[in-house]
C-alpha cells in the first residue's frame, strides 16, 4: 500500500492528525478544576504527615514526662524503650507477637500520604503540562499497599491485645503459634501478593510507555519527511499504532489483576474487625444476654472496647464507693474524737476539694451524691494528687482505660470503614479496567476511579487524627500514664490482664476498699478504725492541705489525713484530761492547807 498522497505545500499532514489523536488518547483532556483539586489533595496529605508526627511526638513526650515524674514503680513501664516495632509477650501457650501500632502505624500513614502527594503532583505534570508518564505508573501501581499495611497493623494490634487482656478468664486458650502464623501469614502473604501484582502492573506500564515513545518518534520523523516517504511507511505506522494500543490494553487489564488480589487484605480486615463473633461461653463473665448485645453491636468495635468500658464503669463504682467509705470513716472518727460538727463539715469540704471533688460544697452528707456520675474533670483532678490514695489509684486507672478504649475504638472504626470503602473501589476498578471503560470513558470517570480513595482515606484519617490530638492535649497535663497507647496498654504495664468482674464488688484487677468497722466506741475502736484508714490511704500527709494552711487559724488545722486528724484529736483530749486532773489536785491541796489551822484553833 502506497503512502497517502498529499500536497507538499499543505501545512497539515496525515501524521499531524495521528500525533494529535494519539496524544489525546494517552493524555486525555482533564476536567475543569483538576489542578486545584490535586493541589488541595497534596496539601491535605502534607497536613496529615505533620499531624501524625505531632501526635507521635506529643504522646512520646508525655510518656517520658510521666516516667520521670512517676515515683511509684507500679506506674512505670518495665521497658523504657520508646521505639520498638514488635514485642514478644509471654502467654501460657507461648510467646505472642504484638506490633507497636503507634510507630508502625505512623510509618504506614506517612507512606500513604507521601504516595498520594507524589501521585497528585505527578498528575498535574502529566495531565496539565503533558509531561512524561513514566512515574505515574509507579505511583498508581504501589498506591494501595501502605493503606493495606496500616489497616492490618491496626487489626493485628487490636486482636493480640484483646487476647492478652482476656486470657486469664477465658475458658479456652488460643494457641500463640496459630495466632502468630495467622497474622504474620496474612500480613506477609497479602502484601507479598500485592507487591508482585503491582510490579507486574508497573512493568506493563513501562512497556506501554516505551512503545508509545517509539511510536511518537516514528510519527514525528514521518511528518518531517512527508511526502518523501517509502511506500510501506504508512503501513508500518498503522502496524506500530496497533502494537501501542495492544500494549495499552495489556497495561490497563493488568490493573484488573492487580486490584483484584488486593481485595484480600481489606476483606480480611473486615472479617476480623466486624464479623468475627466470640465463641459462646468463651468468657466466664459474659451471659447470653451480653453475648447477644455484643453480636448486635459488633460494628467496627472489638470486644476489647466493651471489656474496657465495663472496667471503666466498674472502677467508677469503686471510686464512688471509696469516696463514700472515706466520708463515713472521717465523719465517724471526728465525731468520736469530739470535733464539732461544723468544723468536721468544713474540714470535709476542704479535703474533698483538695482531692479534686466538689461533692460536699452544698451538703455535708454523701447520701445526696449517691446516684450521680463523676465528671471527667473531677477524675482528672483526683489523678493529680501528690499523696497516694485509693481514690487516686482508681482515677488513674479510669483515665488510662478511657484513653486506651477511645484510641482502640477510633483505630478500629477507621480501619473498618476505610476497608469497606476500598473494597468497593477495588471492585469498581477491576471491572472498568477489564472492560477498558477507564480508557474509553470520560476523564471524570477516570478521576473518580483513581483518586476517590485518596480523598476518602485522607479525609477520614484527618478526622480521626483531630480526635486523637484533642484527646492527647486533653490529657497532656495529667500526671498519669495516659500516654500508653491502646495497643500497648497491657504490654507496657507487664501485660496484666484486664477482666470484667464476675460480680459488682470483686475483681482480680482492682481491690475494693475494706468495709467500715462497726465496733464500739472504746479506745480499741479508734485504733481499729485508724488501722483501716491507714490501710486505705497510707500514712502520708497531704501536701495540698499545707499549701492551704490559711484555711483555718483556730486550733483546728487543715487535715493532713484521716489518721492525723484522729491522732491530733486524741492528743488534745488527753491533754485536756491531764490539765483538768492537775487543776483539781492543786485546788484540793490548797483547800486542805487553808482549813488545817482553823481546825486547830477550834480545838
Amino acid at each position: 500500500m502506497a503512502s497517502p498522497a498529499g500536497n507538499g505545500s499543505s501545512k497539515v499532514t496525515p501524521y499531524d492528525v495521528i500525533i494529535g489523536f494519539t496524544n489525546t488518547e494517552v493524555y486525555r483532556i482533564p476536567s475543569k478544576g483538576f489542578k486545584a483539586r490535586m493541589i488541595t489533595l497534596a496539601v491535605l496529605n502534607v497536613v496529615f504527615i505533620f499531624g501524625s508526627l505531632a501526635y507521635l511526638g506529643i504522646t512520646h513526650r508525655e510518656r517520658q514526662r510521666n516516667t520521670r515524674q512517676g515515683s511509684d514503680a507500679s506506674y512505670q513501664p518495665k521497658s523504657q524503650r520508646a521505639f520498638w516495632l514488635f514485642r514478644r509477650v509471654d502467654r501460657s501457650s507461648g510467646k505472642l507477637i504484638i506490633p507497636n501500632h503507634r510507630i508502625l502505624g505512623a510509618a504506614f500513614v506517612i507512606a500513604v500520604a507521601v504516595t498520594w502527594i507524589g501521585l497528585a503532583l505527578d498528575s498535574i505534570k502529566v495531565f496539565i503540562e503533558r509531561g512524561a508518564m513514566r512515574d505515574s505508573f509507579g505511583w498508581r501501581a504501589f498506591l494501595l499497599m501502605p493503606m493495606f499495611g496500616h489497616g492490618w497493623i491496626t487489626v493485628w494490634t487490636s486482636l493480640t491485645t484483646f487476647l492478652m487482656t482476656t486470657d486469664r478468664h477465658s475458658t479456652f486458650t488460643v494457641s500463640s503459634t496459630l495466632v502468630n502464623i495467622f497474622f504474620v501469614g496474612v500480613f506477609v502473604g497479602g502484601l507479598g501478593m500485592a507487591i508482585i501484582c503491582s510490579c507486574v502492573n508497573f512493568s506493563k506500564g513501562l512497556k506501554f510507555w516505551s512503545a508509545y515513545l517509539a511510536f511518537k518518534a516514528r510519527l514525528e520523523n514521518n511528518d518531517a519527511a512527508y511526502p518523501n516517504l517509502p511506500a510501506d511507511a504508512y503501513n508500518l505506522t498503522l502496524q506500530q499504532a496497533t502494537e501501542v494500543r495492544a500494549a495499552g490494553v495489556r497495561y490497563f487489564r493488568s490493573g484488573a489483576y492487580t486490584f483484584g488480589p488486593c481485595i484480600i487484605l481489606p476483606l480480611a480486615i473486615i472479617v476480623v474487625v466486624c464479623l468475627l463473633p466470640p465463641s459462646p461461653g468463651s468468657f466466664c463473665s459474659c451471659g447470653a444476654d451480653q453475648l447477644n448485645a455484643f453480636t448486635s453491636k459488633n460494628v467496627a468495635a472489638l470486644f476489647l472496647c466493651r471489656v474496657l468500658q465495663k472496667q471503666i464503669d466498674y472502677n467508677k463504682e469503686q471510686l464512688i464507693s471509696a469516696i463514700t467509705t472515706e466520708h463515713q470513716l472521717t465523719t465517724s472518727l471526728m465525731q468520736e474524737a469530739g470535733i464539732p460538727r461544723r468544723s468536721s463539715t468544713a474540714v470535709l469540704k476542704r479535703l474533698s476539694l483538695s482531692k479534686g471533688l466538689s461533692l460536699f460544697e452544698s451538703t455535708a452528707s454523701i447520701e445526696d451524691f449517691n446516684g450521680k456520675r463523676l465528671s471527667a474533670s473531677q477524675i482528672r483532678r483526683m489523678s493529680k494528687l501528690d499523696a497516694r490514695s485509693h481514690c487516686k489509684d482508681r482515677a488513674r486507672t479510669i483515665i488510662v482505660l478511657t484513653r486506651a478504649r477511645w484510641e482502640l475504638l477510633l483505630f478500629s472504626i477507621n480501619a473498618a470503614v476505610i476497608s469497606m470503602f476500598i473494597i468497593g473501589i477495588l471492585s469498581y476498578l477491576t471491572i472498568i479496567c477489564h472492560d477498558l471503560t477507564i480508557v474509553t470513558g470520560t476523564f471524570s470517570r477516570f478521576e473518580s476511579a483513581v483518586y476517590v480513595s485518596g480523598w476518602f482515606y485522607t479525609t477520614l484519617s484527618l478526622v480521626t487524627l483531630v480526635l486523637l490530638l484533642f484527646q492527647a492535649f486533653q490529657y497532656s497535663f495529667n500526671s498519669v500514664g495516659g500516654a500508653i497507647p491502646a495497643a500497648q496498654a497491657m504490654s507496657e504495664a507487664g501485660v496484666e490482664p484486664i477482666v470484667r468482674p464476675s460480680h459488682s464488688r470483686s475483681c482480680s484487677f482492682v481491690l475494693p476498699p475494706p468495709p467500715l468497722d462497726r465496733r464500739g466506741s472504746g479506745g480499741s475502736d479508734v485504733t481499729g478504725r485508724r488501722g483501716n484508714v491507714t490501710h486505705l490511704f497510707g500514712r502520708i500527709a497531704n501536701p495540698w492541705a499545707r499549701r492551704n494552711s490559711s484555711f483555718d487559724s483556730t486550733n483546728t488545722k487543715p487535715a493532713l489525713g484521716v489518721n492525723m486528724v484522729v491522732e491530733r484529736a486524741v492528743r488534745e483530749e488527753m491533754a485536756e484530761e491531764e490539765v483538768s486532773a492537775t487543776t483539781s489536785s492543786t485546788a484540793e491541796q490548797a483547800t486542805k492547807e487553808k482549813n488545817a489551822p482553823v481546825s486547830a484553833s477550834q480545838v
